[in-house]
């Protein structure tokens, strides 16, 4: 159980980037007065570094990452475009196996839910103000470095959909 807290966190940390990101995201959204839609070229980059730094990146991305928590290694893909982001994990648990860990963040508000249950977890991602500011330790994490292999992409809708049969 100690495992599946330790996922749920690094996908709350992922929210709590998200939200960070969409603030500067949106004030980059404002100032560009072309008006022209987003161009999506071929680019492929190689990236280290924060979520944060991902997020604030712009565009439409599909980043691949490898993350090690607590001794487990959990692989998978990010997709960022707009205000959105989703992510998807494959973690191999000592004495459970092949793990899917999915988080997915849009409307202000984040979802996250594992191959594990049929119930998920929602909840807001805006900050109400009088609300703390994020933790020393969770802005620890939202700062911590990763290896992403990011490809510009062009957005698909459907990878920002609710799942079906997940209840939350």
């Amino acid at each position: 159980m100690k495992i599946l807290y330790a996922l749920i966190g690094l996908v709350v940390v992922g929210a709590g980037a998200w939200f960070v990101m969409n603030q500067q995201s949106a004030s980059d959204t404002a100032s560009n007065a072309s008006g022209s839609s987003e161009m999506v070229s071929s680019e492929t980059q190689d990236f280290k570094g924060s979520m944060q730094e991902l997020m604030g990146r712009g565009g439409s991305w599909k980043c691949d990452v490898s993350v090690t928590t607590e001794g487990i290694t959990s692989t998978g893909t990010t997709y960022v475009a707009q205000d959105m982001v989703r992510a998807d994990f494959v973690s191999e648990i000592p004495q459970v196996g092949k793990m899917e860990s999915h988080m997915l963040m849009r409307d202000k508000t984040a979802y996250t839910w594992t191959s594990m249950m049929s119930k998920g977890f929602k909840f807001p991602i805006s900050r109400n103000e009088g609300e703390p500011e994020v933790s020393a330790e969770v802005s620890a994490q939202l700062n911590q470095d990763y290896d992403y292999h990011c490809v510009a992409w062009p957005t698909d809708e459907s990878k920002f959909a609710l799942p079906s049969g997940i209840t939350f």
